[in-house]
């Protein structure tokens, strides 16, 4: 443990009392900031960028007030979020944003009612291109579909790993890393061999459960690809999408296999989405891995350190040393052993600047 250095000459000293512990904001990789979190996920999403403006912002300092101090948002509809990254650019009343513009998905694929999302497979490298011209952080692809959109099957591929090959080659040529939405296990397998920077979800669904093929696991643990989870279901909110619920303890085994064999596993929301994910639900994610894994500081550092060391921010946030940002976070109680006191927020603070708090979230039963 490092020792206690004096303050320096000049400061302002805060104390915030005993029974509270000091941490790096949180930084949540996958989020949805412009979307409403309605049960359909589409009803929730304004097609007019303008119009998405003032919700991105409510939302993104909802998720502040959680103690998530960065945010990237992976898929808006028309570059609303991009554009609200540049507006608000340096604003320390918010989160620092990180943005990907609409996903590149196939025609009629999961979530192709954003748009500019839907793009043919010959289209791919212009689709790329388009994006860095717009200034992206982050090119998001849908390798498979997902269990918002109807008609979309989680476990069925929309891009093979020559199309994803090239999306790789032209992200990275333009010097922008590629995150890519993958639950079903052959796309996995696509991810790994194209050489993707991250994997949303990685639930491993095949069409009758979830597959355990071992080489697969530790091909992508070894891989160096970033594994981003994304739980964080709030108390008393509808339950996940049925795909997922008949199949959680065995997604659960493979995120448990994935963490023991030293996969870069990273805890996210993919807030947004529904009524079950609102903009701070952060916490909640932190606190399940907790459970689940039973290493609570290794869930604070998937939310804290190594989820900045993903979004190229290492240098930047997630760490309590000098040099970084002062993005952080107050709660009351001691995280390292409840990650429970996550929920209650002492206060936030973005770059120095007291920004949120306090707050209190309630306790999942149990």
């Amino acid at each position: 443990m490092r020792p206690v250095q004096p303050a320096p000459d000049g400061a302002m000293v805060v104390e915030h009392g005993p029974g509270t512990t000091l941490l790096p904001g949180l930084v949540d990789g996958h989020q949805h900031v412009s979307w409403g979190c309605q049960q359909s996920a589409s009803d929730g999403i304004p097609q007019e960028p303008a119009a998405q403006r003032a919700p991105a912002i409510a939302n993104a300092r909802r998720a502040l007030a959680g103690g998530v101090t960065t945010v990237q948002d992976l898929g808006d509809s028309d570059y609303a979020v991009v554009e609200v990254r540049n507006a608000v650019r340096g604003d320390r009343s918010l989160p620092r944003i990180l943005a990907s513009g609409p996903p590149i998905t196939t025609r009629g694929g999961h979530c192709h009612f954003l748009v500019g999302a839907q793009t043919a497979q010959a289209d791919i490298a212009a689709a790329v291109g388009a994006r860095a011209g717009r200034g992206v952080d982050v090119v998001k692809v849908m390798v498979s579909g997902g269990n918002i959109t109807p008609g979309s099957l989680p476990w069925e591929s929309q891009f093979g790993e020559a199309a994803l090959r090239v999306l790789v080659q032209h992200a990275h040529d333009a010097g922008i890393p590629v995150a890519a939405h993958a639950h079903g296990a052959t796309a996995l397998r696509a991810c790994v061999a194209a050489g993707v920077d991250a994997v949303e979800h990685a639930t491993f669904m095949t069409a009758d459960g979830v597959d355990h093929d071992p080489t697969l696991l530790r091909e992508l643990a070894g891989s160096g690809i970033v594994v981003r989870i994304t739980p964080g279901l709030v108390p008393g909110g509808p339950p996940p999408p049925a795909a997922i619920a008949s199949r959680m303890q065995q997604i659960l085994g493979q995120i448990l296999a994935l963490w023991e064999a030293g996969a870069r596993i990273v805890v996210a929301t993919d807030a947004g989405i529904g009524p079950g994910k609102p903009h701070d639900a952060m916490a909640y994610a932190v606190l399940q891995l907790a459970a689940a894994s039973g290493d609570p500081v290794g869930a604070l550092r998937a939310a804290t350190s190594q989820a900045a060391d993903s979004l190229g921010l290492a240098e930047t946030c997630g760490r309590l040393v000098p040099g970084r940002c002062a993005d952080l976070l107050v709660v009351r109680g001691q995280a390292t052993t409840d990650v429970g006191a996550l929920l209650e927020v002492e206060a936030v603070y973005r770059q120095g600047d007291h920004v949120a708090g306090p707050s209190s979230r309630p306790r999942p039963p149990g």
